[in-house]
C-alpha cells in the first residue's frame, strides 16, 4: 500500500526519496487512454502542450508502424512507469544497450502511447527536480514521412511543455541529460 501512495505523491508533483523504487528510479503510475494520434494532439493542444513537427507526423502516420495501429494504450488501465536515468549508463549510452540495462531491473519497453500521458503527468519543475531535460520513451520506432525511425519523448523548454521526438535507431547515441521510460510489470 506505501508504494501506491508514494506513486500517487509523485503524480501531485511531491517528488522526494519516497517516490523512488529500490533501485533509485522514480516511479510513478499512469491511466491508459485509448486515443488515436489525431486525438492524442488535439489532447495536448487543448492542455496548451506544444508538439514539435515531427512527434504529429510520429502521431498521425499511416505505415504499418503506425501509432494508431501498434502503440494506443488500453482505456483504464494502469501503467507503472519507471524513469531510468540516462546518467547511469556510463559507457555505449546506445538505445540497444539502454534497453539491455532496463531489462536487466526487470524493466519492459512500452508503447509510444505513454509519452503523451508522461507529459501531463510530469511537468517541467519536475524534471528540473530530477535534473534532466528529456525523457523518451524506446519503444518501437515509428518512421516519419521521409521513411526516418523516430520515438516520442517530452522535452523541457522555456517556452512550454513539448511532446517531441528522438532518432530511433538501435545504435543512437543518447546524452546523459535525459531518462528513459520503461514499464514496471506488476507481479
Amino acid at each position: 500500500m506505501g508504494q501506491v501512495n508514494e506513486l500517487k505523491n509523485f503524480s501531485r508533483g511531491q517528488i522526494d526519496a519516497t517516490s523512488k523504487n529500490e533501485h533509485g528510479h522514480y516511479v510513478f503510475t499512469i491511466t491508459g487512454l485509448d486515443l488515436t494520434g489525431k486525438k492524442e494532439i488535439a489532447r495536448m493542444e487543448k492542455g496548451n502542450f506544444r508538439l514539435s513537427d515531427y512527434a504529429r507526423q510520429t502521431l498521425t502516420s499511416i505505415n504499418a508502424d503506425s501509432y494508431n495501429a501498434n502503440h494506443r494504450l488500453e482505456d483504464g488501465k494502469e501503467y507503472n512507469i519507471v524513469l531510468v536515468p540516462g546518467r547511469e549508463v556510463k559507457k555505449n549510452r546506445m538505445t540497444a544497450n539502454i534497453q539491455k540495462y532496463a531489462r536487466s531491473f526487470g524493466y519492459e519497453v512500452p508503447f509510444a502511447g505513454v509519452i503523451p500521458r508522461i507529459r501531463e503527468a510530469v511537468s517541467d519543475k519536475q524534471m528540473e527536480q530530477m535534473n534532466i531535460w528529456y525523457i523518451a520513451c524506446l519503444h518501437m520506432p515509428i518512421k516519419d514521412t521521409d521513411g526516418d525511425p523516430l520515438v516520442l519523448g517530452v522535452y523541457r523548454h522555456g517556452d512550454g511543455r513539448w511532446l517531441y521526438t528522438y532518432w530511433g535507431n538501435p545504435d543512437y547515441q543518447w546524452y546523459g541529460y535525459g531518462a528513459f521510460a520503461f514499464l514496471v510489470l506488476a507481479s
